[in-house]
């Protein structure tokens, strides 16, 4: 009985060694990502920064033009 009882504790301290080293690479995998997706949104926002710039400049040139074509039609 003692001999099955060490056995079995001696499966399952393996069992868990394994499913911690699972849960240790699940983890190094997700701060992976999580660094990936922080970079990524980093690099959207300065688009979206540097877009918005862009836009006001385009939305005054369409109201420059309109007031051109406004004018001209008068």
């Amino acid at each position: 009985m003692f001999k099955e009882l060490k056995a079995d504790a001696i499966e399952s301290e393996e069992v868990n060694r394994k499913q911690i080293k699972k849960l240790e690479d699940t983890v190094v995998q997700l701060e992976e990502k999580s660094g990936k997706a922080t970079q990524e949104l980093k690099s959207l926002k300065y688009e979206v920064d540097t877009a918005g710039f862009d836009v006001d400049i385009l939305k005054r040139e369409i109201l420059v033009a309109h007031r051109v074509l406004v004018q001209e039609t008068l």
